[in-house]
């Protein structure tokens, strides 16, 4: 497992939403997508325009573009896959969000 690290918002809202279970297939899809990952920081992200909150996944990751684009299009797969099959219902999908870092 990876170096994952939590802001204490986003846990306090994690467990009041509810949605652990969910946070946990989450990482596990971002690591077996994404290669060369360095820390998956996991944020709790407020919409100023809607003032909706979500949780915000941000692997930092090394290596080429065009890889990191790759291991991008696996974790979509993976995650559309999940949602197809009911292991992670749609209305959890939208409260969860991917913002890769690409370290340098």
């Amino acid at each position: 497992m990876h170096n994952v690290k939590y802001n204490s918002d986003v846990i306090v809202f994690i467990h009041e939403e509810n949605i652990s279970k969910y946070i946990n297939i989450y990482i596990k899809v971002v690591e077996n997508s994404f290669n060369n990952i360095k820390t998956i920081r996991i944020e709790k992200l407020t919409d100023p325009e809607t003032g909706e909150e979500k949780v915000l996944f941000t692997p930092d990751v090394s290596g080429e573009i065009k890889d990191i684009q790759d291991d991008y299009n696996k974790y979509i797969e993976a995650i559309t896959e999940k949602i197809k099959l009911n292991i992670i219902p749609i209305e959890i999908s939208y409260m969860i969000c991917l913002h890769t870092n690409i370290i340098i």
